[in-house]
């Protein structure tokens, strides 16, 4: 056997180069994500991607700076319509360029993250402007959900129009009208988007066509974009969402509120706990992005108390996350909206707000509550009642009065009761104005018909 008595060369210095990266025509890094990935496979599971050097692991802007390439081509991706593809593509190489990079840099990185949310007592957050009030409480400010829960057929989809009409109003300074109790702040432009999973194109046509009636104007401003999706899948409208909020915050410098009639159609299980709790962060997290109130309608569960708990995990969870919860509740043909379980002032069932429909302006208008009407009802009982006693005491007007011991007297002698019950009685006439006492004389009013 033949030895080879050659001397053995000295192991080399230089650290190792990296493979150059091959370019496009336009000498520019390649972003095609399975040349990518082979790539990474052929280094043994070590990143050499384009203008990475992974003997600088520290070099964190050059990191950033790819990482932001690689985006740019999942955007190119989408718009050609691979859209998960390249999400769940770039998502992991992302991760895997972070791990091979970085090492343990990801795990800084979400310290950084988490630690940059401490909270400044010598620098306190402004105060967030409401976007829309119900009478005087504001009910929906930007980073925060509010939702709307009701049985159906109640005028849910009405009244979340009628805070439309509002924004119109407050934006282009219009008269006053009919909204239903609810006001809003101008938009100043920004964008109110309207999303209804629920009804068929026509109807919400028609919808969109009251907000106009209501507001008093004859064309929808540009600002307000409303889409009709259902039939969308629930995955379909999830997907979608996060990309028709950046095309609208694009488009119109900013979003006002986002309006989503349906919030159940997102999900193709309002018990699955899973799948609601990432529909319900993502809702979060997209109110926050934009700076933005995100307003859902939801039913309520069938039975006696389906007119306070929403349906389903989904229901629940939400009332739970939101900043208000706003009911709707018919009684006696009439929609009552109150909020009990609100993060700010409440809304009693008491002091409800109340609409109900119109034929003669074939929409829904504001009202009294029943409680209202029952209330002034008996009053008017009462009045009448009084009337009838005063008119019989006075002679229809023809007698008068020196003394209120007198006009007691004639009350006693004219009804046959006790003297206590008769003062009472005169007591009411001069509360309710029916009799009056001017200059010691006592008389009866006239009637105000």
């Amino acid at each position: 056997m033949k030895t080879n008595n050659s001397p053995t060369p000295a192991p080399s210095t230089k650290a190792p180069q990296p493979t150059p990266p091959p370019e496009t025509a336009d000498n520019d890094p390649v972003h095609d994500p399975d040349e990518l990935a082979a790539r990474h496979a052929a280094n043994g599971g070590v990143e050499d991607s384009p203008g990475i050097n992974v003997t600088h692991a520290s070099n964190a802007d050059f990191l950033d700076k790819r990482i932001n390439d690689l985006f740019a081509a999942a955007i190119n991706l989408n718009r050609e319509g691979m859209i998960l593809e390249a999400e769940e593509r770039f998502a992991d190489i992302v991760a895997e360029l972070r791990q091979s990079v970085l090492g343990t840099g990801n795990n800084e990185h979400l310290l950084a993250k988490f630690l940059a949310c401490r909270l400044d007592m010598e620098q306190p957050p402004a105060k967030p402007e409401p976007r829309f009030f119900l009478g005087d409480v504001p009910v929906s400010t930007p980073g925060n959900l509010t939702f709307i829960t009701s049985q159906a057929k109640t005028g849910k989809t009405a009244f979340l129009s009628a805070w439309t009409a509002a924004a119109i109003i407050a934006e282009h300074s219009l008269p006053a009208a009919d909204t239903l109790g609810a006001s809003s702040t101008r938009p100043r432009g920004r964008c109110l988007l309207r999303i209804d999973t629920e009804q068929s194109t026509y109807d919400a046509d028609q919808v969109a066509r009251r907000i106009l009636k209501r507001a008093g104007i004859d064309t929808m401003p540009p600002w307000i974009e409303s889409f009709c999706v259902t039939g969308m899948s629930p995955s379909e409208i999830r997907e979608a969402l996060p990309l028709i909020l950046e095309e609208m915050n694009r488009k119109h410098g900013g979003i006002f509120a986002v309006m989503i009639d349906g919030v159940a159609d997102m999900v193709t299980s309002i018990n699955d706990d899973k799948e609601c709790v990432a529909l319900l962060l993502d809702l979060h997290k997209f109110a926050i992005r934009f700076d933005c109130p995100i307003i859902g309608v939801v039913h309520s569960n069938e039975g006696s108390n389906a007119n306070s708990s929403a349906r389903g995990w989904l229901g629940k969870q939400g009332m739970r996350k939101a900043e208000s919860n706003i009911i709707l509740k018919v009684k006696d043909g009439v929609t009552m909206v109150y909020g009990e379980q609100m993060r700010g002032a409440p809304i009693p069932e008491n002091k409800a707000l109340c609409f109900q429909w119109s034929d003669e302006h074939m929409m829904h208008v504001s009202c009294t509550s029943p409680a209202e009407e029952k209330a002034k009802a008996k009053k008017a009982e009462k009045e009448a009642e009084l009337r009838e006693i005063a008119e019989e005491v006075f002679e229809g007007g023809k007698k008068t009065f020196s003394q209120r011991k007198d006009v007691i007297s004639a009350v006693m002698c004219a009804l046959g009761v006790k003297e206590r019950w008769a003062q009472s009685k005169c007591s009411e006439m001069l509360a309710t104005g029916i009799i009056s006492n001017q200059f010691m004389q006592w008389r009866l009013c006239k009637s105000v018909q």
